[in-house]
Order: C-alpha cells, then sequence, then structure tokens
C-alpha cells in the first residue's frame, strides 16, 4: 500500500458512497488487496462476483464502490484491480512460483555437479579488544586495561604506599592481593600510620616490606612502632646548666 492512499481523493468519495470513515475504507481495501495477492497473479482474472467482494470486506456496495472510483473494472465476465501492482508488488503466488524455480534449478546444478564445495567458511571473528583507560596521578599515567579499574580501591593504596615498597612489588601483585584479603575500608588512614613508623623511615626506606606483602600478611592489623619518648630533662630548653645549680658549701656567713 502506499503511503499517499489514506488521503487518495477515491478514498473519501468510497466513504461518502459507503456512508462509513475514511479509515474504515482504507482498512477494507487492505483486506481486499491481501485477498487479491493470496488468489491471484496480479490482481486480474477474478474469478469472483462482486458479492463475494462484498463478503470479503464485510460491506454491501462495497463492490459498486470501487467500481464508481475506478479501482475494480469488469472484463468479460471477470473483475479486474488495476494498477494492482502499486498496492501490492510482487504477488505472493508469483514469489512462490520464483522460489520453486530457484529451488529446481539448484537441485538440478546439484545433481549434475560431482566437485566438492569450494566455499569456505567464514573466518572466526577475532575477539573484541579490550577497552583501554587512563588514570594520572602526579607525574604518573598508568594504562588500564579494565573498566573497573579506573575506581578501583587498590589503586589508591599502590599510589599511597611508599616507594621503596613499591619497588618491591608491582600494581598486578597488589591487585590480586587486595582481591585475596579484602581490606578494610580504613586502608588507607592505617597505612598513613605506618608511614611513621621509625622502621620504615630507616635507610631510604630499606625496610619498608613490598605492598602486596603488607596486604597478605595483613599489616594494618598490628600497630605500628612509635618513637621512642624524649626524657623531660633532654628536651630542647629544659636541660639545667652546672651553674644554675646553687653550691650551700660556699654560702656568705657574714650575715650572721
Amino acid at each position: 500500500m502506499e503511503h499517499v492512499t489514506p488521503d487518495k481523493p477515491e478514498v473519501h468519495e468510497m466513504a461518502d458512497i459507503l456512508g462509513i470513515d475514511p479509515d474504515a475504507v482504507v482498512g477494507k481495501l487492505l483486506r481486499l488487496w491481501i485477498w487479491c495477492d493470496q488468489q491471484t497473479l496480479d490482481g486480474n482474472a477474478i474469478s469472483v462476483t462482486k458479492h463475494v467482494i462484498d463478503r470479503i470486506t464485510y460491506a454491501p456496495g462495497f463492490s459498486a464502490a470501487l467500481l464508481k472510483v475506478d479501482w475494480l473494472l469488469a472484463r468479460s465476465g471477470s473483475l479486474a484491480i488495476p494498477h494492482f501492482d502499486r498496492h501490492n508488488g510482487q504477488s505472493a503466488k508469483k514469489r512462490a512460483d520464483a522460489n520453486r524455480r530457484v529451488s529446481k534449478h539448484r537441485a538440478g546444478k546439484i545433481g549434475n555437479c560431482n566437485a566438492e564445495s569450494v566455499t569456505k567458511p567464514l573466518p572466526k571473528a577475532l575477539p573484541e579488544k579490550r577497552r583501554e583507560e587512563k588514570r594520572v596521578r602526579g607525574d604518573t599515567t598508568y594504562l588500564l586495561s579494565d573498566e573497573s579499574d579506573v575506581h578501583a580501591p587498590y589503586l589508591d593504596f599502590w599510589e599511597a604506599y611508599p616507594q621503596p615498597g613499591r619497588k618491591r612489588s608491582s600494581r598486578e601483585k597488589v591487585k590480586k592481593a587486595w582481591q585475596a584479603v579484602k581490606p578494610p575500608t580504613d586502608t588507607l588512614i592505617l597505612l598513613e600510620k605506618w608511614k611513621s613508623d621509625p622502621e620504615w623511615k630507616k635507610d631510604g626506606g630499606q625496610y619498608v616490606p613490598a605492598a602486596d606483602r603488607w596486604l597478605r600478611e595483613k599489616r594494618w592489623q598490628d600497630p605500628p612502632s612509635e618513637e621512642p619518648a624524649q626524657s623531660p630533662r633532654c628536651a630542647a630548653g629544659t636541660e639545667k646548666k652546672p651553674e644554675d645549680y646553687v653550691n650551700i658549701n660556699n654560702t656568705n656567713d657574714d650575715h650572721f
């Protein structure tokens, strides 16, 4: 059916003749054309009476309205729909006949040919490339192959861990350790306390454990060492000098 069919003057003229809505006319036309597409080759030589068309469309006088607007022709005792291809294109029977001819032709070629098929199987689809993301912190850029890594907590731990301990580990090792032990949410806060450990500050961080080892051993559960407390006398500015003490043996007794 053409897109302009519902607005054609013939549709409105038929609606006036039949006393029905134009949209109802379009629906009945569609029903008739589908029937003709199934029962005829090209809409010609319809071997039914006008009463049958009225019965197909459930509208008495529908065939007479079609004849009135020249959308149905009476030829030699049979009916025909002019310009049927505009409404339905290639009919169902033509398509079925074409399919049978093609199938028969292919069957004949296969029966007369002993050669093996030269059609090669389609190549396997290449694996989809994983999307890569970049995460930048300071002067360091990380290339991440997993979108979920972009905001992963283990990356914050990795970036906050002291450099000497990172050199003895790797980001992948830290990721596996983090997923295995599932540290608490305050791990970064506990790590900051450990960064003040005197052992970690000694000899340029020589005693800082590898980052993944710190996670695997759950070192956040242990309290870090503290700086040795300085005695009050040793505090800056609090130590007394010798002259601050009174020598009771040298007391002047002249005032007695």
